[in-house]
């Protein structure tokens, strides 16, 4: 098998800018939410950066294309990515305007229970009363609360003249009221109310100040991360040539990154969490993303990259892009799969957090996971896509999505999450690559980068940007479980607009010239326009004409 040495540097560009993904922004909402951003306001920022992104992605690659740019607006994208995300480490610790662990629930504990580390864990002494067992006591803290503990603060708390050791955070000033029922014959320990208040005008200023520093910072380094990745396809695309369907070959090895940094992260993270008494401590990311960044900028440096001189003015690359039915359609599902793919890629974390707080290297695993069943999928895209086509691979994306959240709402376990994630290889590893592949068929010559920036920006730019509110805003509302019911669907009705699509193409086949045969505009010796036009449907395509010289019988050459 013959290797392209055009195309290592690429597949190392994608090895490094998705790793980025596993080691850094699969965890920025955890991070943001550990800042005092809740769900919703969490929803506002990403919808913001998503906007951004989606207009940086086609402006970046149409000044790559009409400046044979690629190696400069790579290297400036990458400059402002790391400004933006190592920023957001000057984040504070936000004060808690207010507690939200208004009642607590004190369970059962016998003499030799020996409990587990929790959120509010209390080992209570009891010195005035003739029982002198120790036993211990777990406060069941709301969900909504979770997030705003800190784990690696001890607050001491007088109750019936015992002492206990509680990691619950605490802000003066404060005011704790109980009222509790001691039964020694079971050691059984009742606390009925347990309440937190706060009313600092400090914490309130201070939330509105990280909530504007997040939404400036993490915007600025979505608006540098965001198309790198659809200028690198570009590229590929350019590498190619008249082999499209293999870019799923090239992309397979960003799914490797994801995999050995998505585990990497998640047990690094773990482990240096653990050295700080419990305190989860997302330095490690910001660092390791640093540095891939800095080694990406080192290979771009001698990225190959293709010359190309467009062969159409916008004027008429705009209606081959934009103005047919086919186009058309496919851009709204692009939009649909992007709001269904946001919502895993902004929420599924912090739902998981909500619904069963995992341990760190948990989300390691996971993403590791999804990237084992993608690798293969990006590999087989190209003979999957030729023998049944880009619609089909749409609808089953779709359907792949809907079932996706139907079973991640329906897991009692995060464990059993884990096979559940192996439909992530259909709605993404699939369903992404047959997208592209359909859009580079689609541009015409010279307008690669921009056609790839489009569809990026429309999937992970506007589709996100509406997929991800909503979903906030429904979760705030409903709580997460009913939240992925909607959607799944949502999925489904996505997928039959899919099918539809599918259906009409199959009927009306497309009988415009594709991009791998562009029309080239030509002038006359007048300036006149000579362009042949765009066939449209029911129009006969004819095949060019050339004229050849007589023919040497003996020799078989053109004379």
């Amino acid at each position: 098998m013959l290797i392209n040495k055009d195309l290592i540097k690429p597949k190392i560009l994608y090895f490094l800018f998705l790793s980025i993904v596993s080691s850094l922004i699969m965890y920025l909402n955890m991070f943001l939410m550990q800042r005092g951003i809740n769900e919703f306001e969490l929803g506002l920022i990403d919808t913001v950066g998503y906007i951004v992104g989606f207009l940086m992605r086609p402006v970046c690659g149409a000044v790559a294309d009409r400046y044979q740019a690629y190696r400069p607006v790579l290297l400036a994208l990458m400059l402002l990515s790391a400004a933006g995300f190592d920023g957001m480490l000057l984040l504070p610790q936000p004060l808690q305007a207010a507690a939200y662990n208004e009642t607590f629930s004190i369970v059962n504990a016998s003499y030799n229970d020996t409990g587990y580390a929790s959120l509010c864990l209390a080992t209570d002494s009891m010195t005035n009363n003739s029982y002198y067992q120790a036993p211990i006591s777990l406060c069941n803290c709301k969900s909504a609360s979770k997030d705003r503990l800190d784990r690696g603060t001890i607050t001491r708390l007088n109750f019936l003249g015992s002492e206990s050791d509680k990691q619950c955070i605490l802000y003066e000033p404060a005011s704790y009221n109980y009222s509790a029922k001691f039964v020694s014959n079971n050691s059984k320990l009742i606390c009925k109310a347990c309440q937190l208040t706060n009313s600092s005008s400090k914490a309130k200023s201070n939330w509105n100040v990280n909530f504007l520093l997040a939404l400036v910072l993490k915007t600025i380094g979505l608006a540098g991360y965001s198309p790198l990745l659809c200028l690198l396809d570009a590229v590929t695309f350019s590498l190619l040539g008249p082999k499209p369907s293999d870019y799923g070959w090239t992309r397979m090895y960003g799914s490797f990154g994801i995999f050995i940094t998505a585990l990497l992260t998640g047990f690094a993270l773990y482990g240096y969490s653990m050295a700080w008494s419990f305190r989860t401590d997302y330095t490690a990311s910001f660092i390791l993303a640093t540095v891939l960044l800095a080694v990406a900028a080192a290979v771009t440096v001698t990225l190959k990259v293709p010359t190309s001189t467009r062969t159409l003015n916008p004027l008429k690359a705009l209606p081959l892009m934009c103005l047919s039915w086919r186009i058309g359609i496919f851009y709204i599902l692009v939009l649909l799969s992007g709001a269904a793919f946001g919502i895993f890629e902004s929420f599924l974390a912090v739902m998981l957090r909500t619904m069963f707080d995992p341990p760190l290297y948990f989300f390691g695993i996971m993403f590791a996971v999804q990237v084992l069943v993608e690798a293969p999928l990006f590999a087989l895209s190209g003979c999957i896509v030729s023998r049944i086509g880009e619609p089909a691979c749409f609808v089953i994306g779709f359907l792949a999505f809907a079932l996706r959240f139907l079973l991640t709402s329906l897991v009692p376990n995060c464990w059993l999450l884990l096979p559940v994630n192996c439909l992530h290889g259909l709605s993404f590893g699939l369903m992404f690559p047959a997208m592209l592949v359909f859009a580079a068929k689609q541009s015409p010559e010279g307008w690669q980068g921009t056609v790839q920036g489009l569809v990026s920006g429309l999937y992970f730019g506007v589709g996100q940007a509406l997929g991800v509110p909503a979903a906030g805003a429904l979760i705030h509302i409903h709580g997460n479980r009913p939240t992925l019911r909607i959607w799944s669907g949502a999925s489904l009705a996505f997928g039959a607009v899919a099918a539809c699509h599918m259906v009409a193409m199959r009927i009306w086949p497309d009988q415009q010239p594709s991009a791998m045969s562009p029309i080239t505009e030509v002038k006359g010796d007048d300036g006149e326009d000579k362009t042949p036009a765009v066939a449209g449907p029911g129009d006969q395509l004819l095949e060019p004409t050339v004229e050849m010289g007589p023919i040497d019988d003996a020799n078989d050459k053109l004379v």
